[in-house]
């Protein structure tokens, strides 16, 4: 166990709940946090040098009674120590996350604290309740306060944890986004004047095709950047960027170093997306969905109140088409009130050999990680809540979950093998909804070719997505994704 590290998935959770509500954030470092921390019983010898010494008698030895940067049990030491004076002044950490902190009163949640390490931030019902709490906390560690940025309209800005968060309490509104990361990085890969596209998409057989060796170019520091840059806020990257990442341990080639440029010519034209929360947004995505309620497939089959959960996930997914493997890709997004707070875009671990199965395997890694949203929401929430609804796009899939566990021997032949084989969906029979498929919001998790479907994971992307005609600087076929996979299933693809 070492210092509380709070998961980006959490982050955005707690960044969704205190806009909501209106609360106060104030953004703060803790000052040498290690040192702060008493080592107890444990023992550590250190040596310290000449010049130290007072006497030449001295040989140097001391006992370290507070903890020091670069052991291995420091961390360990200050998590201790932060976690017992957090509780002192009424703070209550998270079972199923730690890092994440709310403060209770008459039972209702009016503080929320998010930690990683020592950059901390608190949010309180007003500004003077949150100033009253940060001084609580400087008094125990002195802290310094991160460095914020005031506009008219009310709204502040600051960095956490290398995004940039815009945030308007009056409103209820935020953004976090990481525009100042993308020029970074295309600039470090002399990018910043290349010609921008509206989709990262190429055809995932160019990364194995055979060219030119080119050792120079950073192929593994663009993919880490890259990745950074989708797991904090970008979610339309997810899967091209897993694309790049699989081809990772090959020698760098001419074609994959392409593959990689375009994955930045789309960022060229989208440095400033990223997620957001308003209270129109809400209203706009609730009203957009209930609307499924009246769906044939849905008419009778689903309760009418999941609807008014907070917790939404979307799960996709595309039958066999991960190159030379022959595997299916799952595609999981999950919203809390209309905002993306987690996702997933992964090649499936075991074989599906039907669509319906690739789907099902999908919904089955979809509950896993919502069950992990759902925790978080629900502590920050200080009380109980219901799941929400599980969306899926195809209808055999769908059938079938409603089966439920105890209806397995009503499952047509066909698709036994699938309920026998992910009897996790079953006991969620309640929750699966069906959603037309211009209406799935993960389908831009299991295919980049369709700038729509990219557009719609952040739901309330006001900037339209670029266009752009040409493509000088790319070789080869790049519409393999955006035609039939059926049309030209086998192409540079190899049988073992």
């Amino acid at each position: 166990m070492y210092a509380s590290t709070i998961s980006q998935v959490a982050n955005r959770v707690a960044l969704v709940h205190s806009t909501r509500r209106g609360f106060f954030p104030i953004p703060f470092d803790i000052t040498n946090a290690f040192i702060r921390a008493s080592m107890g019983s444990i023992k550590v010898c250190v040596r310290l040098p000449e010049s130290f010494r007072s006497e030449s008698s001295d040989d140097g030895k001391r006992i370290l009674l507070r903890a020091l940067y670069g052991l291995p049990v420091s961390p360990k030491l200050w998590n201790k120590t932060l976690n017992r004076d957090l509780e002192s002044l009424g703070w209550r950490q998270s079972n199923h996350e730690p890092g994440v902190w709310i403060l209770k009163e008459r039972d209702e949640v009016v503080g929320i604290c998010t930690v990683y390490v020592d950059d901390c931030v608190v949010a309180c019902e007003t500004k003077e309740s949150s100033e009253a709490e940060l001084e609580k906390i400087h008094n125990l560690h002195p802290l310094t306060r991160i460095s914020t940025k005031k506009f008219p309209d009310g709204s502040i800005e600051f960095d956490l944890l290398g995004a940039d968060v815009l945030i308007n309490t009056q409103k209820r509104e935020f953004k976090l986004s990481m525009t100042k990361y993308v020029d970074k990085l295309l600039a470090r890969f002399d990018m910043t004047h290349c010609k921008a596209l509206s989709t990262p998409s190429f055809e995932e057989a160019q990364l194995y095709a055979k060219a030119d060796l080119c050792p120079k170019f950073e192929y593994r520091s663009l993919i880490g950047g890259l990745q950074w840059l989708s797991t904090v806020c970008r979610p339309d990257l997810a899967h091209s960027v897993g694309m790049l990442a699989r081809a990772s341990a090959n020698p760098v080639t001419n074609s994959m170093v392409k593959c990689g440029r375009r994955v930045l010519r789309y960022l060229k034209g989208t440095r400033e997306y990223g997620l957001t929360f308003s209270p129109e947004q809400e209203r706009e995505f609730n009203l957009k969905y209930s609307k499924l309620l009246n769906h044939p497939d849905n008419i009778d089959f689903v309760k009418p109140d999941q609807l008014n959960q907070a917790v939404h996930t979307f799960s996709d997914a595309s039958f066999g088409v991960s190159y030379r493997t022959m595997r299916s890709i799952s595609g999981t997004i999950i919203y809390l009130h209309s905002t993306p707070v987690a996702w997933r875009s992964k090649v499936q671990s075991v074989f599906s050999s039907s669509t319906t199965e690739s789907e099902w395997i999908a919904m089955s890694d979809s509950i896993s990680i919502s069950e992990s949203v759902h925790a978080v929401h629900e502590f920050l929430l200080g009380k109980p809540a219901l799941q929400g609804p599980i969306w899926c796009d195809n209808r055999g899939a769908v059938v079938s979950a409603r089966k439920g566990p105890e209806g397995t021997d009503e499952i047509s032949k066909r698709t036994r093998h699938v309920a026998l084989r992910f009897a996790k969906v079953l006991p969620e029979f309640q929750r699966i909804w069906f959603s037309p498929t211009d209406q799935q919001l993960a389908d831009g998790l299991t295919k980049s070719c369709n700038r729509e479907a990219l557009q719609n994971l952040f739901h309330g992307v006001s900037a339209p997505l670029l266009v752009e005609d040409g493509d000088e600087d790319f070789d080869g076929d790049e519409t393999y994704f955006a035609t039939s996979f059926l049309v030209r299933p086998f192409k540079n693809l190899t049988f073992y």
